[in-house]
């Protein structure tokens, strides 16, 4: 799955590292505020939503809501310095802001899930941003017929 602040930042993790995140912050006495719905789409009726974040679905995650699920993660990390890095990125990205709750594209949550089972850092790819346009050819005088 992945986080995606307006922004452009992004972090993927697993579905299962994502359930972890969820509990630990709730632990810590993060009460959560709901999920709001994905926007439903033009060609069908709105589905049941009932606040979630688990699965991801294109829900958001309020400023409110992302700022107090950060502040419970950091809480869950005090006097832990060895705790795994990601729960600290985690707290960081949700401290900045509200954000989107989305699936990976193709089978990146299978992957990412199976290299969680094995103990192994993963990454999904994500393209570059760019800030200039990327050219086009164009067939015409300059360019070589074909």
């Amino acid at each position: 799955m992945i986080l995606y602040h307006p922004s452009g930042e992004s972090i993927s993790l697993s579905p299962g590292l994502w359930r972890r995140v969820l509990e630990r912050a709730r632990a810590s006495g993060w009460q959560p505020a709901g999920a709001l719905p994905a926007p439903v789409p033009l060609d069908g009726s709105p589905p049941v939503w009932d606040g979630g974040y688990e699965t991801p679905a294109g829900q958001q995650v309020s400023r409110a809501d992302a700022a107090a699920l950060g502040a419970a993660l950091e809480r869950s990390l005090a006097g832990q310095p060895d705790a795994a890095p990601a729960f600290r990125e985690l707290a960081r990205f949700c401290k900045a802001g509200g954000f989107l709750v989305c699936p990976s594209p193709g089978i990146a949550d299978s992957l990412l899930s199976l290299a969680e089972h094995l103990g192994v850092t993963a990454t999904t790819a994500t393209a570059p941003r760019s800030e200039q346009p990327v050219p086009v050819p164009r067939k015409g005088a300059d360019s070589p017929a074909t």
